[in-house]
């Protein structure tokens, strides 16, 4: 991760303040926002005092863009950087969408660290349209990984599963999250381990085409539809670099198509597919070279 520094939203209910106390017992600095100071300060003094962990409060209106907009500046000045976001606030819904947009601009200074959100909800996506949430998700598909858990019974399992779906994170239900046997601490500091061992991997797939052959297109399937067409650019006569984020341990599927020149029947001809790794993990290595061959039919 970037830094031990994580902020949230809504901290005078039992289980939220927990999972502060969760973060900050693991050397993280904390800080609490809310709409009341007096209980984030209360909330805050108590994780403190308890942990004897770094937790500050903020004042924050979340009904107002602006606000959240302060809050991510705010929590930057304090601490240089606001690597983890739990939102987790009690109004009477949700907007994933604006939510969303937040965790990516946190998120995008940050781009040789692993990215990683987790989104706990009590609530259903009723400010918003779901088409500006589509268009938030295929902005934001591929900057980072978003995992979702649904506290209690009053969220909706298809809007959750969209968001993980899209940001390839992981989907669970959280019945009583203050019961000792809801397994929730377990869950997000397993969640925070994996992050920290995982590497950012940057990737490219770099195509080689003969020539005259030209690529009509290049296209992610799996698990998520996207075109990259648009995002290569030339790395040499005929080669050109696609670049593309894969977590660790994941399949993405992907979908070439390109022209092919005239010919003569049975003629064999086709492109060199690489998989290339980026700095800052490597120094721009093949990992893995596969030949897309193919032969003119009449």
């Amino acid at each position: 991760m970037a830094g031990p520094v994580r902020g949230g939203d809504g901290w005078d209910a039992g289980h939220r303040a927990g999972i502060a106390e969760l973060f900050a017992r693991r050397g993280a600095a904390v800080l609490l926002t809310g709409r009341t100071e007096s209980v984030a300060a209360a909330v805050a003094r108590e994780i403190a005092g308890s942990t004897g962990g770094r937790v500050s409060e903020m004042a924050v209106d979340l009904r107002d863009p602006q606000a959240i907009e302060d809050t991510a500046a705010a929590a930057e000045d304090r601490h240089g950087w606001l690597d983890v976001l739990c939102a987790h606030a009690g109004a009477g819904s949700a907007a994933f969408g604006r939510w969303l947009r937040l965790t990516d601009r946190l998120l995008t200074p940050h781009g040789d660290a692993v990215r990683e959100a987790v989104l706990l909800t009590d609530l259903t996506a009723a400010a918003g349209s779901r088409e500006e949430l589509s268009a938030v998700l295929a902005s934001c598909a591929g900057r980072f990984t978003c995992h979702a858990r649904g506290i209690g019974t009053h969220w909706d399992v298809a809007q959750l599963r969209s968001i993980t779906t899209a940001l390839s994170g992981t989907l669970d239900i959280v019945t009583e999250p203050a019961a000792p046997t809801s397994g929730l601490t377990a869950d997000l500091t397993g969640l925070a381990d994996r992050t920290r061992r995982a590497a950012a991997r940057t990737l490219a797939l770099r195509i080689a085409v003969l020539d005259g052959c030209r690529v009509r297109f290049l296209k992610q399937l799996t698990p998520s539809v996207d075109d990259l067409t648009v995002r290569g650019h030339p790395v040499g006569p005929g080669s050109t670099a696609y670049p593309v984020d894969v977590p660790d341990g994941a399949s993405y599927g992907y979908h070439l198509r390109f022209d092919l020149p005239d010919g003569r029947e049975g003629d064999r001809v086709g492109a060199e597919l690489s998989i290339v790794l980026l700095p800052p993990t490597g120094d721009g290595q093949t990992l893995v070279r596969v030949p897309v061959t193919a032969r003119r039919r009449p």
